[in-house]
């Protein structure tokens, strides 16, 4: 099983720190819940578990590893975000979709048939699939974090980090 574990790590922006002194183990197949008021870090520990902020102090490692010497195609095979707010890219949402296999695909980004197989899989888990051919731009906010989860979906990580996962959403 995957592992991404931080030891006494402090974390923030520029010299300002937001975390302090964090120790956690976050293990794949396992369901975490941080919960916290607006400003407490927990956007900035999702992102410094993805390694998109470098910690001030303190190491984190995945599998061991120290995070900052793992090259990035390796980490999104390993970890996904989905993240509380998105660009609005001009294209349809099944090609936002998927942007989901970039890590498993090589350059040029020529997708198989596998591929897109995957991607309508994705848009089927994701309650979207009659949003396909949309515009990402024609989205509700709602509809819009449907289509980056079909996009996480798609990247099929060991790990996925959810930040504000129910941005824009209807309540059932």
């Amino acid at each position: 099983m995957d592992m991404i574990e931080l030891h006494h790590v402090t974390a923030g922006y520029g010299d300002k720190p937001v975390l302090h002194d964090i120790t956690a183990a976050f293990q794949s197949g396992e369901l975490t819940v941080i919960i916290g008021p607006n400003g407490s870090g927990k956007s900035t520990l999702a992102a410094l578990c993805m390694g998109l902020v470098r910690p001030m102090e303190g190491k984190v490692r995945w599998n061991g590893r120290d995070l900052q010497s793992i090259p990035v195609k390796e980490r999104a095979v390993t970890a996904g975000l989905l993240s509380q707010e998105h660009p609005v890219p001009s294209l349809s949402v099944r090609r936002l979709v998927m942007h989901g296999r970039f890590s498993q695909v090589p350059w040029p980004r020529t997708y198989a048939d596998d591929d897109k197989v995957l991607a309508d899989r994705a848009l089927e888990r994701a309650g979207i699939m009659d949003l396909a051919d949309c515009s990402v731009a024609e989205l509700s906010g709602g509809q819009r974090q449907k289509a980056y989860l079909a996009m996480l979906l798609n990247q099929d990580p060991e790990m996925m980090f959810f930040d504000e996962p129910a941005t824009f959403l209807d309540l059932p």
